[in-house]
């Protein structure tokens, strides 16, 4: 026994393993004197201690808690297991007690956790949390998490029930789970009636409001929102979107009470931009004409002039460019838009163009522009990155003889040299993508497989492909239509996204059937009897419920589109309107509260038929996706 104490005590484990192999004196006191020292055994005299429990038909038990208090940092279920051994020999001491019911937990023994709880009582605040843990787990019945939380909300401590508010929040109870089906209400009532208690209410509040609209119950929600949107550290323009995609996929039953709802959102709130949105989905609701928000959409073609001539344009026609007007009105509009999308022309030789994309960058407009890249330098590109605007450029073949031929006036290895300078910026900066649009035409449709193989290679993130439509001399016949889908379908490649302005999979269903926009038949519902519609728009195949569905179409209450030639719309399909025929605000003139009015009284314009965005009732509109 000296030998075998002295080699413990001198930390000579090993030998002293030995000696204890040796002897007889294997009782709960002698083992205990290896977890008595300054030192920690190892794993080696853990396992041989193991080895001698096993063998042995005597109850030990410090020795177990021991055992399990090493096991903690080394296998949380070892720990558990002899831990548990010592507390079901009578050993009650309530620290042992509470460090196996945490044990239990962390390794998903719930019920266990559970019952020794109750068994216990939660007297203190660090065992009152535990049963919190324990009840938003998703793993108990209702009568359990009733009992657990009536013990928890019977302390009546603020601290513990900010912990159980920060853990029903955390663990998104209101809004996932098995509780959000069984027993959410309860919750919730619990959740509304502590809310008080807790300093980070903003949480709280965005957690009620995406509970109510999963519930479709958009009053509620509302409600909760406009609360969040109230204090001030929230994230103001996560939750604004979070309204605006409710509005648009949840049924309104009061739409008196939403109205006022916004128009309180509007009044709350200080970013202007906001105030806009919020403002303007109430006069939409209102259905009112003459509107005080402003456009939230704008496309602008700034200028004609290009130092391309390209053979397949019909933009490049004198040196237009907007007017002082047009300027003026588009410089006040800016703090108020959402996106902007700049065009020409080439839109560098617009002379403020650089002015105009600083200006909306500072007001945190997302921009977008079209351009031929050859005018691209280190300052064009360095502005781009500042305000992460999306650049798309215009390359129409991937040979120098076809691209110059097509492009005339432009160099092959210029547009190289920029690709090779954009593609050097978009690896220093991850977050910067551009886009490679090609228009189609007989030249150049054979040359498709080469075109994504060169938009991989200079680090093009997407391709839009768009057929020349009208032109006799440049536009595919029909089997050549067939044959440049059959190469985009050979071409679909994971790694770049490709996209066409026409349904390429129409052509493989049987039969060479060419989408013509002169087989229409009639809308059912609409009032204006020479409305119809056309086989290459697919959202209004059930054009009879369109109608009862709010407005068919938001554009004159959200974007405007200025245009070649001094005229203006409210979208690219839009019915057009002359600059020179207006006052200063084209916003509220005559003609779009005419298009307004129209568009309430349910009579659509053969322009509105033919729109691919007709029928979605304002959906990509509303979400900013046009």
């Amino acid at each position: 026994m000296n030998n075998l104490r002295f080699y413990i005590e001198n930390l000579e484990f090993n030998k002293a393993i030995e000696c204890l192999q040796k002897s007889n004196m294997k009782d709960e006191q002698t083992l205990l004197l290896f977890f008595k020292q300054k030192n920690k055994p190892d794993i080696n005299v853990i396992k041989t201690i193991e080895n001698i429990l096993f063998k042995s038909e005597e109850k030990y038990n410090d020795i177990y808690f021991e055992i399990g208090k090493y096991y903690l940092d080394v296998d949380k279920n070892k720990a558990m297991t002899y831990i548990e051994k010592y507390i079901n020999l009578g050993n009650k001491d309530r620290d042992k007690y509470f460090l196996l019911i945490k044990l239990f937990f962390e390794n998903n023994y719930i019920d266990k956790a559970y019952s020794g709880l109750i068994d216990m009582g939660c007297e203190t605040d660090e065992e009152l949390k535990e049963m919190i843990k324990i009840v938003t787990s998703g793993n108990r019945n209702i009568n359990d998490i009733k009992e657990g939380l009536n013990i928890v909300l019977g302390r009546e401590n603020d601290d513990i029930t900010e912990f159980l508010l920060k853990e029903i929040l955390s663990k998104k109870i209101l809004i996932e789970g098995k509780y959000h089906r069984d027993n959410s209400k309860d919750w919730v009532c619990f959740v509304e009636n502590s809310v008080d208690k807790i300093k980070n209410k903003s949480d709280i509040y965005k957690s009620l409001a995406l509970y109510y609209k999963s519930k479709k119950q958009i009053e509620f929600a509302l409600k909760n929102f406009r609360k969040t949107l109230e204090i001030e550290d929230c994230e103001a323009r996560t939750v604004c979107y979070m309204i605006l995609e409710m509005l648009e996929t949840i049924e309104i039953k009061d739409k008196q009470f939403v109205i006022e709802e916004l128009l309180k959102l509007s009044e709350i709130n200080k970013d202007i931009k906001l105030k806009n949105i919020f403002l303007n989905e109430a006069e939409i609701l209102q259905k009112k004409t003459i509107l005080k928000s402003r456009p939230r959409q704008m496309q602008v073609l700034l200028t004609t002039k290009c130092n391309l001539k390209c053979i397949m344009c019909s933009v490049r026609k004198g040196n237009y460019e907007i007017s002082e007007k047009v300027s003026a009105f588009l410089k006040e509009q800016i703090p108020y838009l959402e996106r902007i999308l700049w065009q020409g022309g080439e839109v560098f030789l617009y002379k403020n163009f650089c002015e105009l994309l600083d200006l909306a960058g500072r007001h945190n407009v997302v921009q977008g522009f079209i351009t031929n890249g050859l005018l691209l330098d280190d300052k064009n590109i360095d502005l781009i990155l500042k305000y992460n605007i999306s650049l798309s450029v215009s390359i129409d073949a991937v040979t120098k003889e076809i691209y110059e031929k097509i492009r005339f006036g432009g160099k092959f290895e210029s547009l190289i040299k920029v690709l090779e300078k954009l593609n050097k910026k978009r690896k220093e900066n991850k977050q910067f993508s551009y886009v490679m649009a090609t228009v189609i035409m007989n030249d150049n449709y054979k040359q498709v497989e080469q075109m994504v193989n060169f938009a991989l290679k200079y680090g093009f993130k997407e391709i839009w492909f768009q057929l020349v439509r009208g032109n006799p001399q440049m536009s595919l016949n029909k089997d050549q239509e067939y044959e440049f889908f059959n190469f985009i379908r050979k071409a679909k490649n994971n790694e770049i996204e490709i996209h066409t302005n026409t349904n390429y999979k129409a052509y493989f269903l049987g039969q060479k059937k060419e989408v013509k926009h002169e087989d229409t038949y009639s809308a059912c519902n609409a009032k204006n009897t020479n409305v119809s519609k056309t086989d290459n728009v697919q959202n209004i195949d059930n054009i009879q419920n369109i109608f009862n569905k709010n407005l068919i179409c938001l554009a004159p209450w959200k974007t405007m589109f200025f245009d070649i030639g001094g005229t203006y719309k409210n979208s690219c399909y839009c019915h057009q309107y002359d600059i020179y025929d207006e006052n200063l605000d084209f916003w509220n003139s005559n003609l779009i509260i005419k298009a307004r009015e129209n568009i309430i009284n349910e009579y659509l314009l053969p322009e509105c038929v033919e729109c691919f965005n007709l029928g979605d009732c304002g959906n990509k509109n509303r979400l900013g996706l046009l």
